[in-house]
């Protein structure tokens, strides 16, 4: 079996068991970090995902070689899997793991000493070394985080629930249609010279809705000097409190 299209990749600040019931009631799948102290069943007996790591003996670990899908560079692990019950989650499996660092000798070590981390999914019968590569492919979502974050200063996503991150990324694309629009229209050229990243892009518009925003109130003092509405609209723009107005 292989990985699901429609599997959500997570890290465990958003692997809630909410969050997981809600991807089964819709079908989907997921892998995702989890945190150590969360307790599951394991031959008939509960345990924190810490404690279970523990006891598995260094021998049934085996030495996995995974392909970075943001550096291509290769990458070395031993994991080992297990197959345990999560109250409200039902079947799931964990996969251990410990990154390996290759030596100029050819000799691999751990890279971190006693340090591990834990994946679970409920993609069933499919070997670890293709749940990680699929999870590592979380990393090139991050550079698109880091965009949504920093260029668009939408300032990333703390909703932990489905409905939030679906308003988010409903965000997100509408931000990037509006400046290829703009630059499709030749518009944002006139308020930016350089316009080679989304950051600058964005800036530029900022200035044209400034500027469009400031002659369309001007027009419309022009019109109705005496308008409430339009004297709170034209000292927001130039700076006034509107408490006086109100």
């Amino acid at each position: 079996m292989g990985i699901p299209c429609n599997t959500w990749v997570m890290d465990s600040y958003f692997m809630t068991k909410e969050n997981a019931t809600e991807l089964l009631l819709r079908g989907y799948s997921y892998i995702s970090k989890i945190k150590r102290n969360w307790s599951v069943m394991y031959d008939r007996r509960y345990w924190s995902v810490s404690s279970l790591q523990e006891g598995i003996p260094k021998v049934e670990y085996e030495q996995v070689e995974v392909i970075n899908p943001k550096t291509h560079h290769k990458k070395y692990f031993l994991t080992v899997a297990r197959d345990v019950f999560i109250k409200k989650l039902g079947n799931n499996t964990l996969i251990f793991i410990k990154e390996l660092e290759k030596k100029t000798s050819g000799e691999f070590i751990e890279k971190y000493p006693d340090g591990w981390a834990c994946l679970v999914t409920n993609i069933h019968d499919t070997p670890p070394k293709q749940i990680i590569k699929t999870y590592m492919k979380r990393w090139v979502i991050e550079t698109s985080d880091r965009d949504d974050t920093q260029e668009l200063h939408l300032k990333g996503c703390q909703w932990r629930n489905i409905e939030g991150q679906y308003c988010f990324i409903s965000l997100v694309f509408l931000a990037y249609r509006f400046l290829v629009w703009a630059e499709q229209q030749g518009v944002l050229k006139g308020y930016n010279s350089n316009l080679s990243t989304i950051g600058e892009k964005r800036e530029a518009f900022k200035r044209l809705n400034n500027e469009e925003f400031g002659v369309w109130v001007h027009h419309l003092n022009e019109q109705c000097p005496s308008c409430e509405i339009a004297q709170i609209l034209r000292e927001l723009v130039y700076g006034a409190k509107v408490e006086k107005f109100l």
